[in-house]
């Protein structure tokens, strides 16, 4: 019989697996706080729309996008598309529909928040971005049960070993 080598769970594994846990669950925390906070949000702008393209996805079909900017008061310097993570002057997705009239007449509808108008998306995408922040949420519980059971087995397995 040939010598398998058995495979085991160490610490390490636990930790990495741990700390991507904690990573995407704070990533999803942030980013559900910033939707929720525009979806209350009652204040409306017409942004100009800067750029726009179309992307092939790579599983078919197509992205609609566009880079648009505002001024979030009268008189104040216009702001594009950011995120919490600092990121900024990013694409924005739309349905075919919306980026079709955006596009037709350089003009977007946006929310943002008054108290924070650097967090800011297009009135339609608003949906989306929450399923964006539920989907970083389930990864990270995910992975926190993983590395919970994969804390579990390595237990066993060192007592297994005694």
């Amino acid at each position: 019989m040939a010598n398998q080598q058995q495979w085991s769970v160490n610490k390490t594994h636990v930790v990495l697996c741990a700390l991507a846990a904690v990573a995407f669950t704070a990533l999803g925390g942030m980013s559900l706080i910033e939707t929720l906070a525009l979806h209350r949000s009652k204040a409306v702008a017409v942004a100009r729309v800067v750029e726009s393209r179309t992307m092939t996805k790579r599983r078919g079909g197509v992205s609609y996008e566009v880079r648009y900017a505002f001024a979030p008061t009268p008189g104040s310097p216009e702001v594009g598309r950011s995120d919490f993570l600092g990121r900024t002057n990013l694409w924005s997705s739309l349905p075919e529909a919306d980026w079709q009239a955006a596009t037709a007449t350089n003009q977007l509808t946006v929310r943002f928040d008054p108290d924070h108008p650097g967090n800011k998306a297009p009135n339609v995408a608003i949906p989306r971005s929450m399923g964006d922040a539920g989907t970083l949420l389930a990864l990270g519980v995910g992975l926190g049960l993983l590395a919970l059971c994969g804390e579990v087995v390595r237990r066993r397995q060192l007592l297994a070993a005694l």
